[in-house]
């Protein structure tokens, strides 16, 4: 554990400065986790997927349903 004062910590934590660089960082970690999951999701259902429509995009099919969508927890 640090010598420093519970005081001298909490400033440490909230200084303005280091506040915005630590929320910049972890909007981009999560902007990039977004992007990484949703590419994951389109690649995959392009793979498992027969057709493709215009106005809906890939159809997703029975494979894709059996393979995938029904492992994944979430409706």
């Amino acid at each position: 554990m640090s010598s420093e004062e519970p005081h001298d910590v909490w400033l440490n934590f909230l200084n303005p400065l280091g506040m915005k660089q630590k929320l910049t960082k972890a909007s981009l970690f999560i902007a990039a986790y977004e992007m990484f999951a949703d590419d994951t999701v389109e690649r995959l259902k392009a793979f498992f997927s027969t057709t493709w429509e215009a106005e809906k995009g890939w159809q997703e099919s029975e494979r894709y349903q059996s393979n995938v969508r029904n492992l994944d927890p979430l409706p």
